[in-house]
């Protein structure tokens, strides 16, 4: 009998609770219940809103975006094969099989593909048209050695984000091949920002700039060879003018330097190395 009695007591006491516990706080569980059905629309319609560009046709578009990157990225797309637009992980359209010139010249760049971010207000309003950064992926870049100052401006120069993966370029003498750089990587923002990759001489090296490409460094990994290139202030623009410091294996070797007129000028050549010193 004791221990019917007070198994009744304490559900009466447990019943007591709850009502008091409900009564409490049945206002933020109605407001948490509402909340989930909130959060559900909330996504669905994110959900559209990025899925619906999926039926667009952006080739009808495709003058304001061909516009806005030879404008804003010096690129001028002359053909292409197709624009898909992805929304994973993050809105972009897909150019596939471009072919284009930089700066308006007739240097040819040919991209597998073009990857650009537009803003998201941008995929449905054109005449407001974005682009918050652009990725080129697979790229094949053949020019002249007088050529070379005129990759410059897209490069190194741009004032908005761009990424090169996977960039080969060959260099040209007259008709002669001159040198073969591949699997050249580049970006101008973010943690690697103005770091160069590549592969050269089936050797890889690391070419790291500095925020106003006065100074580089070149390091061809696994061979010893360390490189200082310091520019001087450019008085002419047909002149260029500095200061290399080389280590290489056990040497070291500094000297000053000048360019122009398809001359090059070395004086003061200092060579350092365990068996041997001169200077020039």
């Amino acid at each position: 009998i004791f221990i019917y009695i007070l198994d009744i007591k304490i559900k009466k006491m447990i019943n007591k609770i709850y009502k008091r516990i409900h009564n409490k706080y049945s206002t933020l569980l109605k407001f948490l219940f509402f909340l989930r059905h909130l959060v559900a629309i909330f996504f669905l319609s994110v959900v559209l809103f990025l899925s619906i560009p999926y039926f667009f046709d952006f080739k009808k578009k495709d003058e304001i975006i061909k516009n806005y990157l030879l404008e804003d990225y010096n690129l001028k797309i002359n053909k292409y094969d197709d624009i898909k637009y992805n929304f994973f992980p993050i809105p972009n359209l897909d150019i596939l099989n471009t072919s284009n010139t930089l700066n308006s010249t007739m240097i040819k760049l040919d991209v597998k593909n073009i990857k650009i971010y537009p803003e998201l207000i941008s995929i449905y309003n054109f005449k407001k048209f974005k682009v918050k950064k652009i990725i080129l992926n697979k790229n094949e870049l053949s020019l002249r050695d007088d050529q070379l100052k005129f990759t410059e401006k897209f490069f190194f120069k741009s004032k908005n984000k761009i990424k090169i993966n996977n960039l080969e370029l060959k260099i040209f003498k007259e008709s002669k091949l001159l040198i073969n750089i591949n699997k050249i990587n580049f970006t101008n923002y973010g943690y690697k920002k103005n770091i160069i990759t590549g592969q050269i001489f089936k050797k890889r090296f690391i070419i790291s700039l500095n925020e106003k490409n006065k100074r580089l460094n070149l390091k061809l990994l696994n061979t010893g060879i360390n490189i200082d290139l310091v520019f001087n202030e450019i008085k002419k623009k047909e002149l260029l003018n500095g200061i290399i410091k080389a280590k290489i294996l056990n040497s070291k070797l500094r000297f000053n330097f000048e360019y122009g007129d398809n001359l090059i000028k070395i004086n003061n050549l200092h060579l350092r190395s365990k068996n041997l010193s001169f200077n020039h």
